[in-house]
């Protein structure tokens, strides 16, 4: 499972920006200092066309240090018309 995300740098409501900025880390804007993120399943999922699957991600501070992060994440479908669950698992993320 491969992870990235957005930030959308608009301002505050008192000091508004005059144009808003988007940070990505999208594999698709190209390179940055930033990264992305794969999350190693312990037990691969292999998902075909037509099945589903929901992915729940929950997403805290490290307290030793907070620009790392603590991922948990939990998945839920059907594969090959058979229901799926992958309990929540951590990751930490450095």
């Amino acid at each position: 499972l491969a992870g990235w995300f957005d930030v959308d740098f608009k301002g505050s409501k008192k000091n508004p920006a005059g144009t808003p900025v988007v940070l990505s880390t999208s594999p698709r804007v190209g390179i940055t200092h930033w990264g992305q993120q794969a999350f190693f399943l312990h037990n691969p999922v292999h998902v075909s066309r037509g099945d589903t699957c929901r992915v729940n991600m929950r997403i805290t501070r490290q307290r030793k240090n907070d620009r790392m992060i603590d991922v948990v994440l939990s998945l839920k479908g059907t594969l090959a018309g058979a229901s799926y669950e992958m309990p929540p698992t951590l990751y930490h993320v450095e």
